[in-house]
């Protein structure tokens, strides 16, 4: 899972142990949250270089202004380019939370 901002990036990586940082995060209107499975930084380059979390970083700062479905399709779109002619080793899955604030009444 990765949290990544304008300002700030969190990397909490999971093992097969399951072992994980817990930590908090308070959002404010307009932040968001991306939570991407580990085969999104081991995709592989043509030379068999894994992304990792640098260049996960270089697509989310990237597609920064995108939201939603569209996110995800500039996201694929990246991973499919930086992937060349391989197929991906791992399954490629995320969540975008996106929050918006509470509505004045």
């Amino acid at each position: 899972p990765v949290k990544h901002s304008q300002a700030t990036t969190r990397w909490v990586i999971s093992t097969r142990l399951l072992t994980f940082d817990a930590f908090e995060v308070q959002l404010f209107p307009g932040d968001r949250l991306f939570l991407g499975s580990d085969g999104i930084t081991e995709c592989e380059n043509p030379a068999g270089e894994m992304l990792d979390e640098a260049g996960l970083s270089v697509f989310l700062g990237k597609n920064a202004a995108l939201s939603g479905e569209v996110f995800f399709e500039a996201l694929m779109w990246d991973l499919t380019q930086y992937a060349g002619d391989r197929d991906f080793s791992d399954d490629v899955s995320g969540v975008l939370l996106e929050f918006k604030g509470q509505e004045a009444d």
